[in-house]
């Protein structure tokens, strides 16, 4: 059976090596308009997979071939563009690829900076450098003498000429890897003159990576930068600039981990070149360096992966042995030993430090210095991944019916369901593992978030698990993505944790056994024996509300999924800011008076006796702010609607190997744990509380205004407005509780202020009727007259006592207009500072 994927890696790392080493970038060698006059000798693709021959019949029959295309340098398996089509392509060995394009401009310069080599450039453009001060040490790939060692001082540094060849003058790209000791200093450094910037890539500070490409015409464009470097340790790092966007570009390890928009036409690219030392600079770079690397073109992520290894030729050869081994499917040969790599699976590469790949041994991943010892099957985990990270968008055209996304007929999907296609001794009941752990890789999908009832403490949420492992026995049943029924397959055994109250199948179909109903397609069988089966799964969830910050509260509910048996859940972060990662939500589907402002992700081991603390293989946090998706409910299109509903917002992720739960794991319990995080939605809260209370207490100051002879104005605006904060005080909708509330407190607030109007009205009126009251005994009569006013001719000493109680009267009133608004604007500007 012909294996899909087999020649995506098999010559990555040498090809593209032996392709850098023996190229050119002259005309002849990129592409020029649509690449018809191409005659280069590149014979790989722009992802990594390998030519096929143009006179050969295997694994695609070829439409155009030397013999109809005599004129086109139809020769070996280079890369041409026969059909006059948009660029130099081929057709590929891989015989679920009928072709590819090529990315035909490699490598101005690579400067091995080993023994082997020294700081010759490897690519015979002439730009070998000169070493001063500089000794050998060991290198990444495990050379003893594989990199130059810099001591971190001035004399201490390599220089390289420029004969043209370097001048990339547009995009670039720079590669290399890096063993920092020291504080900063430059990597890669166009020596501009008289001490002018030119384009550069520093170590910045011991963790900060920094890229510049500064305008050839002198303009010093925004840097690009991230705190990625790890100090006494190997990095793989790289600064592209794509002048075509204008965005230069961090790289860490292969991964996108900064970018910025820098905008330089053309780039000061035209000088000689300087390592470690800057000339009038006292930043000396201190460490390691070996592989570096100038590219004239912005790479795209997986050319810089693959160019991971460029100066590795002398660890990274074929193996001539590989024949033997080429279709071997009984999988009885030995992957890794111990902290070597023997054969990488099935591609038989020899690493003599790490390995290169990801191998896959009875149902286990080993990587680089934590190898397997068992034996392997064909697929590497590179693919694997690949086909997880493409599960998300294949199943998204996967419905409750079959669709011609999986490639699959009636036929089949029947005899599936009758178990006529299952293999001989088949049990689902048994488990595709053995002693090891089993990886079932896994996202989350919210679907739908409801109301949170805080006097039932219940959240009705729902959600879809997509899961995706391998079973080795269902290995090449099928050609194409299938659909199988879920109730016949081994299924990995679930529980939901204490906080789910009750669950139910979203699509409401009878099930039958483990894995699900035979009604619904909800699993997929891939040739290589993966399985993907989603769990559609309404929820309903006690979330215990803390109403201490009522109305402005936020609360936090979880629902956790334990699996058993050396189950666990190896999440897989996005590989930037901008690639959704393991839990995404559709934000137009959170109906709830909450809004959904983030959520954590934790996946984690413990032993079942919980004798030691779970050990976190993955923990995340993202931060949502998507205010307006809510008013986005019921879209069907447009990319912002796209957006909403597979929102992912902004993440972080720490991972964890747990080695010390790498010998067995049938005694653990794993658990993948979801935390929503809820904002409480104000609006309705500021109409109906905050703005009626609020016009409450300025209505009573208002009666400070008023004179203090009107002190039955005054007294029955206070009193009114007294007893409206107290029916809406008491008002019964709100959320009860024994705590005391910022409610409660909110409304406590505004009854003392209102109080105080009350009581200064009382205290003027006693100044102003000279330390009698006289007007309160007026104040329940039924008829109210004015006091008949006395006659001054014969009173002259009392007229004057009147009129200093009304002056007084008067200064009060004057300061409670002033003090009142203070103090409760300091009162609302204190609660918000607290509470919000």
């Amino acid at each position: 059976m012909a294996k899909p994927g087999l020649g995506l890696a098999v010559a990555v790392a040498f090809a593209i090596f032996l392709v850098t080493v023996s190229s050119n970038p002259s005309s002849g060698d990129c592409q020029v308009g649509d690449g018809a006059s191409y005659r280069g000798t590149v014979s790989v693709t722009e992802i990594g997979k390998t030519c096929q021959r143009w006179d050969s019949q295997t694994p695609h029959i070829p439409n155009y071939t030397p013999a109809n295309r005599p004129s086109s340098g139809l020769d070996h398996s280079y890369c041409r563009n026969p059909d006059g089509g948009g660029g130099v392509w081929c057709y590929t060995t891989d015989p679920g690829t009928r072709w590819e394009y090529c990315d035909v401009c490699a490598a101005v310069g690579v400067w091995p900076l080993n023994a082997q080599y020294g700081a010759s450039d490897v690519t015979g453009n002439g730009n070998d450098g000169t070493a001063t001060g500089t000794k050998l040490a060991p290198g990444p790939y495990g050379q003893a003498d594989g990199a130059f060692n810099f001591s971190g001082t001035a004399d201490s540094y390599i220089d390289i000429p420029n004969n043209g060849e370097l001048d990339v003058r547009y995009s670039y790209t720079i590669l290399a890897h890096v063993f920092p000791t020291g504080d900063s200093g430059p990597i890669f450094d166009y020596a501009g003159n008289n001490g002018q910037w030119a384009v550069h890539f520093w170590q910045l500070s011991p963790q900060t990576l920094q890229s510049r490409p500064v305008g050839r015409d002198g303009f010093f464009s925004p840097d690009v930068g991230a705190n990625v470097l790890q100090q006494n340790a190997w990095n793989y790092v790289g600064g592209r600039y794509d002048s075509t966007t204008g965005i230069a570009s961090i790289w860490n390890n292969g991964e996108l981990v900064g970018e910025a928009h820098s905008e330089a036409a053309e780039v000061a690219s035209q000088y000689p070149i300087r390592v470690a030392v800057r000339a009038g600079d006292s930043r000396y770079y201190a460490g390691r360096i070996a592989c570096l690397q100038l590219y004239n073109y912005a790479m795209t992520e997986a050319q810089i992966a693959a160019a991971r290894d460029e100066c590795g030729d002398d660890n990274v050869s074929p193996n001539n042995n590989s024949s033997d081994y080429k279709n071997n499917d009984d999988n009885t040969y030995s992957c890794c030993y111990y902290y070597y790599c023997n054969y990488n699976c099935c591609y038989y590469y020899y690493y003599s430090y790490y390995c290169r790949f990801y191998c896959f041994c009875y149902y286990y991943w080993c990587y680089y210095y934590y190898c397997c010892y068992y034996f392997c099957y064909y697929y590497l985990e590179e693919e694997w991944k690949t086909i997880l990270k493409r599960m998300s968008e294949d199943l998204s055209a996967f419905k409750s019916e079959l669709v011609s996304k999986d490639n699959a007929t009636q036929e089949e999907w029947h005899e599936w369901r009758a178990g006529e296609r299952m293999p001989q001794g088949y049990d689902n009941n048994v488990s595709p593992q053995t002693e090891e752990k089993f990886e079932v890789t896994s996202t989350v999908t919210i679907l739908h978030v409801g109301s949170l009832s805080e006097e039932n403490a219940n959240l009705s949420v729902t959600v879809e698990y997509t899961m995706a492992w391998a079973d080795p026995r269902l290995r090449g049943l099928t050609t194409h993505w299938t659909p199988v029924p879920a109730s016949r397959m081994w299924a990995p055994p679930l529980a939901f944790g204490a906080a789910v109250r009750r669950t139910a199948d979203v699509t409401k179909k009878r099930k039958r056994g483990r894995g699900g109903s035979d009604h619904d397609i909800s699993m997929w069988l891939h040739p290589s024996g993966g399985l993907v089966h989603k769990l559609p799964r309404s929820l309903q969830l006690t979330c215990v509300p803390s109403m201490a910050r009522y109305p402005l509260d936020q609360q936090e509910c979880s629902f956790k999924l334990h699996g058993y048996s050396g189950l666990y859940f190896p999440l897989l972060p996005g590989k930037n800011a901008n690639s959704p990662g393991p839990v995404t939500t559709d934000m137009t589907a959170i109906v709830s008076q909450f809004e959904l402002t983030g959520l954590g992700v934790h996946s984690s081991i413990q032993q079942m006796d919980k004798t030691e603390p779970a050990c976190h293989l993955v923990t995340g946090k993202c931060t949502h702010s998507a205010d307006h998706c809510p008013d986005m409910r019921g879209c069907s299109q447009g990319n912002e609607c796209a957006e909403c509903k597979s929102y992912f917002g902004s993440c972080q992720y720490d991972t964890n190997e747990c080695k010390k739960f790498n010998s067995s794991g049938l005694s653990e319990i794993s658990t993948l744990d979801v935390r929503l995080q809820f904002s409480r939605r104000l609006q309705s809260h500021v109409l109906q509380t905050f703005l009626p209370s609020t016009s409450v207490v300025c209505t009573s100051w208002l009666g400070t205004w008023l004179h203090p002879r009107e002190v039955n104005a005054r007294v029955g605006l206070g009193i009114s407005t007294l007893l409206s904060l107290i029916i809406k005080s008491s008002n019964g909708r709100n959320p009860q509780t024994s705590l005391v509330r910022a409610y409660d407190v909110w409304m406590i607030g505004c009854l003392v202020m209102v109080m105080l109007t009350l009581q200064e009205t009382v205290l003027v009126n006693y100044i102003f009727s000279g330390g009698k009251l006289a007007g309160c005994s007026r104040l329940w009569s039924t008829r109210v007259e004015p006091a008949p006013r006395q006659s001054t001719a014969w009173a002259g000493g009392e007229e004057d006592e009147q009129h200093t109680a009304e002056r007084l009267a008067n200064r009060v009133d004057f300061f409670a207009r002033i003090v009142f608004p203070v103090i409760f604007v300091a009162f609302f500007i204190g609660y918000f500072s607290y509470y919000a």
